[in-house]
């Protein structure tokens, strides 16, 4: 058992694993039923997870290479809606109408 996060000392003396650590010291939004799981899960500013993963990386969610989007959406925009008509003419052209939001 290696690189692990546990809130109890069962793991004493096994590598690079950090014993007696609280959940709320963990997560940004632990317990709050404000949030939806999505930020719930989000590292705490001094969360003992941040650096604590293989080569420096921060464990959970939101670290390391592939990080987790809320919602699984990327932070590039998003087209929501989009009319395009089906006929055009070579002097106007078509008018399309795209409606698109930023995922931050």
């Amino acid at each position: 058992m290696e690189n692990n996060i546990i809130s109890d000392d069962s793991f004493s003396g096994t590598t690079n694993v950090v014993n007696n650590v609280s959940p709320e010291s963990l997560f940004l939004h632990h317990g709050s039923t404000a949030y939806d799981i999505d930020y719930k899960v989000q590292n705490a500013a001094n969360s003992p997870a941040i650096g604590a993963g293989t080569n420096g990386s921060t464990c959970g969610a939101y670290g390391g290479v592939d990080t987790y989007s809320p919602s699984g959406l990327n932070l590039i925009p998003n087209i929501y809606d989009i009319n395009i008509p089906t006929v055009g003419s070579t002097t106007s052209g078509i008018d399309i109408q795209i409606k698109a939001r930023a995922n931050d």
